[in-house]
């Protein structure tokens, strides 16, 4: 036996007591990692797949009609009771359900909306923009 036989042994107990410990270690079952991972791709895709849609035909509190369809906008979103439409934006979502709606007439006056979305039946817009016919405030419900 050399110098070094000893010390060798004692490392090799060493190194062989690691992986012992590693295998003995607790790890969650594949299963249960596989069925949390499926569970955060489901959250993340539903999150991601269902946008507001302000398409359609509102009715304020007052009982005035608002239709928005295809990028175009009652005459009513901007103060005026008939006439020709206009056209609107609705800008993407941010955090807590609101939106900026921009609004332009043929008559040149433009509006810019905050839209705050309780539920997909149910919205408030606030006017952000200086207008002077345009509704400063308004509670919406689909029809």
């Amino acid at each position: 036996m050399n110098k070094y036989s000893a010390f060798e042994e004692c490392v090799d107990r060493e190194t062989d007591v690691q992986p012992d410990r590693q295998r003995n270690a607790p790890r969650p079952p594949v299963k249960t990692l596989t069925a949390a991972l499926v569970l955060l791709l489901c959250v993340a895709v539903a999150g991601c797949t269902q946008k507001f849609s302000i398409e359609g035909l509102w009715k304020s509190a007052n009982g005035t009609m608002i239709s928005l369809r295809d990028g175009r906008a009652s005459a009513s979103l901007f103060g005026f009771n008939g006439g020709p439409d206009g056209s609107y934006q609705l800008s993407d979502g941010k955090s807590g359900g609101t939106y900026q709606l921009y609004g332009s007439h043929i008559t040149g006056g433009t509006v810019q909306y905050q839209v705050t979305v309780q539920d997909n039946t149910h919205i408030k817009l606030e006017l952000q923009s200086k207008s002077t016919f345009a509704p400063k405030r308004l509670t919406l419900t689909r029809q």
